[in-house]
């Protein structure tokens, strides 16, 4: 009878572990953003890995700005498990990328990456000036939130 109650308590929480699995970090390449000079629009792309073996997803928004960064709202990858929402703040201080991915049934995986406002620069192009991203290609966001779907 131990024998079966410690199977029996330890069922759940195998079951449990195995519905939701847990990355440790999304790994973020090749991202770029920026708005392009002496047009209305503006592009931000990079490539995500949101565990360790998975497939590189590719996810990316080219959209009107203009002249500035534009707030992204939650918006699919090459992978329809994979989403991303890119909000800059008013005043310019930061620049938050979020990246959301299915853990399991009912169950996301979302992590925040912060861009701090020296990472973006104004070009000036003559008439206009554009928002460009200047700061590393590569980054991990890690602090990974499990929230329901």
């Amino acid at each position: 009878m131990k024998t079966f109650n410690t199977i029996a308590a330890l069922l759940p929480a195998a079951v449990l572990g195995a519905a939701v699995p847990r990355a440790a970090e999304y790994s973020v390449t090749d991202f770029s953003a920026a708005c392009i000079a002496h047009s209305t629009y503006c592009a931000l792309n990079f490539n995500v890995t949101t565990s360790a073996g998975a497939p590189t997803v590719t996810c990316s928004f080219f959209g009107p700005g203009p002249d500035y960064l534009p707030a992204i709202p939650l918006s699919g990858c090459s992978d329809p498990s994979v989403s991303f929402s890119f909000a800059p703040a008013a005043d310019k201080s930061a620049f938050p990328l979020t990246v959301v991915s299915a853990a399991g049934p009912g169950t996301n995986l979302t992590g925040t990456y912060v861009i701090p406002g020296a990472d973006v620069t104004l070009d000036n192009n003559g008439a206009v000036v554009d928002e460009r991203y200047i700061g590393g290609a590569e980054f991990v966001i890690t602090d990974l939130t499990t929230i329901p779907a």
